[in-house]
C-alpha cells in the first residue's frame, strides 16, 4: 500500500522507553513522530532480511520471520536489498525520506 499524508495524523500508542523507571509505560500521540517514520522505513528493509549496520535496528528487527529461512529455519541477512524492493517499497521509502527532510532531520533513515 502506498503511504500518503493520511498516515501523518492519527492516534498512535508508543513505548516511552526502556529505562527502568519508564519500562512498560506507553504514551498516546496524535501525530506520527520522526522516530516512527524511521521505524516504518527500516521495517521495509527488514522485510527483506536487511542486515543493518546500526546494532539498534538489527536488534529491533532480527526476530522477524523474514530473517529466517522457511525451510531450514537458519538465520539469513542480506547486505543489500535494493534489487528486491518493489516499486511500492521504493515509493514509500522516498515518501518517508521527504517527510523526514521536511522535519529537518535529514534523509538517511535506514541505518545502512
Amino acid at each position: 500500500m502506498k503511504l500518503d499524508d493520511s498516515y501523518l495524523n492519527g492516534c498512535y500508542l508508543i513505548d516511552t522507553g526502556s529505562t527502568p523507571d519508564l519500562q512498560g509505560k506507553q504514551q498516546i500521540v496524535n501525530r506520527i513522530t520522526a522516530e516512527m517514520l524511521r521505524y516504518m522505513k527500516n521495517e521495509i528493509y527488514a522485510d527483506y532480511a536487511y542486515k543493518f549496520k546500526d546494532p539498534r535496528w538489527q536488534e529491533v528487527f532480527e526476530d522477524m520471520p523474514s530473517y529466517y529461512d522457511n525451510k531450514s529455519g537458519n538465520p539469513k541477512a542480506n547486505v543489500s536489498v535494493d534489487d528486491s524492493l518493489t516499486d511500492i517499497d521504493k515509493y514509500n521509502i522516498e515518501w518517508i525520506n521527504r517527510k523526514l527532510k521536511s522535519l529537518k532531520l535529514g534523509t538517511t533513515l535506514a541505518e545502512k
